[in-house]
């Protein structure tokens, strides 16, 4: 169980590769406190087929 911070994608035409970058902050635009955090990917083919990704990331603070 947790909490939504940020939604990066959703409903969205994608390729077979590519990458999408996280910056840290929320929905809200405001920076996220350092931690970790999990990123949830849930995709779907159009045959039908379901995939489900989890990945635990670190957000550090901002470089001054």
């Amino acid at each position: 169980q947790g909490v939504l911070m940020r939604n990066l994608v959703q409903n969205e035409l994608c390729a077979l590769e590519g990458s999408y970058l996280w910056d840290g902050l929320s929905d809200k635009g405001g920076r996220l406190p350092m931690g970790y955090y999990i990123v949830y990917f849930e995709a779907w083919h159009p045959s039908g087929e379901k995939t489900l990704k989890k990945e635990t990331v670190l957000v550090l603070p901002e470089k001054k």
